[in-house]
């Protein structure tokens, strides 16, 4: 899953992808952002 956030910190909608990898090209394609612009959970 990927989840989205407003810059407001709040909720606004999530996508189902195959794979990790499958989320961070979504991720570069809506976003420009890249794998290494994510965090762990717990980081």
């Amino acid at each position: 899953m990927m989840y989205r956030y407003t810059n407001g910190d709040e909720f606004c909608g999530d996508t189902w992808h195959e794979t990790f990898q499958d989320a961070f090209d979504e991720a570069l394609r809506e976003y420009g952002l890249k794998r290494e612009d994510f965090m762990k959970s717990g980081d």
